[in-house]
């Protein structure tokens, strides 16, 4: 068989599996930087707005001077932290700071909420928006109080679009418990983009020593390290020549561990919640925006600031307790 023929065949089939790798490949990165990166951090940053939205709707139309005012935050503050916490708490599950069974219901019961009975009854998203159900109805019977309300102030259009903000919080806070799940890809994805980058790569690493091995074969130049024998009018390649050889091998390693490492891109951003630090900070960041909610909030008045005290639900801070006297 013509080597010639054989060369070319050889060469423009792996031109070709090498030109259908790089699309599927960059499809690839797109796809798992898209689902594992960008989509993580927008999830979790529309469950904290949906959240810091509501939590305003609530902050700025209750009356916290109303006697009922305590026992309506009493049973609506536990509910709003948990969605998103016990959400974050699914999503690092596969991490090695996942909560165990007991941390998770220890969650539920600091919050005053039956943990054993929510954990065993429903599915870890019908939970959270259990909760959010449990919510709107708490703050509806506060409205339609027959005396009084603490709640006079919001009106139709308030709670409409609380119950939109409280939707928002809790679906976001269920996409984030499944962000980095692998069911965001098709089934053996990964696996198959894998196999198919290390076969054509070997493929690419043989075409390259077929072909210098044919390049020195008719420039009559005999290397140990080609596929054919020497024959007696060859000459050995000289130093230039092999250094010029391992120079293209070395680039070649190069791109390999590039193309290898963007294989690897999967199994590191689907650890996004694999940090203790992401994790708490999240966590933080819900208690710190549902913190005008919660009997723990530091008044802005600046005698009890002095005395370092702690009141119950003085509310979201007044802008004449600001100003300059």
């Amino acid at each position: 068989m013509n080597m010639d023929v054989v060369q070319t065949f050889s060469s423009s089939n792996i031109s070709m599996a090498t030109r259908l790798l790089t699309f599927t490949l960059s499809s690839y990165v797109g796809i798992i930087v898209a689902n594992y990166w960008t989509n993580v951090r927008r999830k979790t940053r529309n469950m904290n707005y949906g959240l810091s939205n509501a939590v305003d709707t609530i902050a700025t139309t209750l009356d916290y001077n109303h006697p009922n005012a305590r026992v309506l935050l009493d049973s609506i503050y536990g509910p709003l932290v948990v969605i998103g916490q016990y959400g974050l708490a699914i999503a690092s599950k596969t991490s090695k700071y996942k909560k165990s069974n007991d941390e998770i219901l220890e969650l539920f019961e600091r919050h005053n909420l039956d943990g054993t009975y929510l954990l065993n009854t429903y599915p870890p998203k019908q939970i959270m928006h259990t909760l959010r159900l449990a919510i709107l109805q708490e703050i509806q019977k506060e409205r339609h109080t027959a005396a009084s309300s603490c709640l006079h102030y919001m009106s139709n259009e308030d709670f409409i679009e609380l119950r939109k903000q409280l939707n928002d919080y809790c679906g976001w806070a269920s996409s984030t418990s499944s962000s980095v799940s692998s069911s965001k890809l098709p089934y053996g994805y990964v696996q198959f983009i894998n196999w198919s980058t290390h076969a054509v790569l070997l493929m690419s690493v043989y075409q390259l020593f077929g072909e210098q091995g044919y390049r020195w074969s008719q420039a009559g130049i005999c290397w140990q390290f080609t596929y054919r024998l020497c024959r007696e009018t060859d000459r050995h390649a000289r130093h230039v020549e092999i250094f010029q050889f391992v120079f293209f091998v070395l680039f070649k390693i190069i791109i390999l561990y590039f193309v290898l490492g963007c294989l690897e891109l999967y199994y590191v951003l689907e650890q996004s919640f694999s940090s203790g630090l992401v994790v708490q900070n999240y966590h933080g960041i819900i208690e710190l925006i549902c913190s005008p909610l919660s009997k723990t909030t530091h008044t802005a008045s600046g005698d009890d600031v002095d005395a370092g005290r702690r009141t119950s639900y003085n509310g979201p801070i007044e802008l004449h307790r600001l100003q300059k006297k």
